[in-house]
């Protein structure tokens, strides 16, 4: 019975189709905004900030689809240059043993890494791991080890 409501409102109101490609949009840049998505295990669509939430994943590749868009964040050898930057400015505010503290932030699922790069450090442990953490080489930013 709703659906059929929200149809016969769509065909009254003019500006309908505007109105839902706008709200498209609007969730396709916050499914960006945290990273986009990446593929789980069994190969499906999730997104990066909640790898258990699939039918997030799903709608997002359809309403990519829909409006031309390409999904962001299948799948990346490197992170991107926002993340790495977010990963600089976590070392050099916490200084000698910054690995272990973003490691150990990570484990804990730390949203309360403060700051304006949480996001970006929660997508690059998402999409890479404590496997890429463990690789990068602070040195070639300057980094304390």
């Amino acid at each position: 019975m709703a659906a059929k409501k929200a149809a016969s409102k769509i065909h009254t109101d003019p500006n309908a189709v505007t109105k839902m490609v706008k709200a498209l949009a609007l969730f396709i840049d916050c499914i960006d905004f945290t990273g986009g998505i990446m593929l789980d295990e069994g190969k499906n669509p999730v997104p990066c900030v909640d790898p258990e939430w699939y039918d997030l994943g799903d709608a997002y590749v359809q309403a990519c689809e829909a409006l031309g868009r390409t999904p962001k964040g299948l799948p990346r050898a490197e992170p991107t240059f926002e993340q790495v930057t977010a990963v600089i400015a976590y070392a050099k505010e916490k200084g000698k043993d910054w690995k272990a503290k973003l490691n150990a932030d990570w484990l804990r699922a730390a949203a309360m890494i403060k700051g304006r790069h949480s996001p970006l450090l929660q997508q690059v442990r998402n999409q890479f791991g404590p496997e890429w953490l463990a690789k990068f080489d602070g040195r070639r930013y300057q980094l304390p080890e």
